[in-house]
């Protein structure tokens, strides 16, 4: 027989785990002029008229990791056309969840014409069973809609994306 010290033993285990991509939504939190409503065209779409503000709310949800490059951008509807300005003294931070530490202690806002971007860099949440509320990042963005013939056009939809960049992407 081998002796014991020359024996060869291997053992392994493997566990897969995965870890949450940060989430985010936006959605359209207020306007000045409570009389343009949503029944206009859509009744699922909020209707604007020239010269009014809107409000925009961006919310995200961090995953409970370290997430490095955490950058926000909103960029707003027909804006490379003049169609949408955004207001510059409007554009903030609303809320930063209690599970969160943010590495810089706040975010680098910087904004034009046509975005705002939001630069946390590194955004840790702990590990901890919390609500979602705890981990979420929330922004206000107001933009109001100029009056630019030829571009803003009746029954023409504008989209206003808010994206989330993280990792080596951001």
């Amino acid at each position: 027989p081998t002796p014991p010290d020359q024996r060869n033993y291997e053992l392994s285990a493997t566990e897969t785990v995965t870890v949450k991509s940060p989430t985010i939504e936006k959605t359209v939190a207020d306007t000045s002029i409570a009389e343009t409503g949503s029944s206009f065209h859509d009744a699922s779409l909020v209707d604007l008229a020239v010269g009014e503000v809107v409000t925009y709310r961006i919310t995200v949800t961090a995953p409970e990791a370290v997430t490095t490059n955490f950058k926000i951008i909103d960029t707003l509807p027909f804006a490379l056309q003049g169609g949408f300005k955004t207001i510059d003294a409007k554009v903030e931070v609303n809320g930063i969840g209690s599970n969160l530490t943010i590495e810089s202690g706040k975010p680098v806002i910087s904004w034009n014409d046509t975005t705002a971007t939001f630069d946390f860099g590194t955004v840790t949440a702990n590990a901890a069973d919390r609500p979602a509320s705890d981990n979420q990042i929330r922004l206000l963005v107001k933009a109001r809609v100029e009056d630019v013939p030829g571009t803003i056009k009746d029954k023409v939809q504008a989209t206003n994306e808010a994206k989330l960049t993280f990792g080596s992407l951001g």
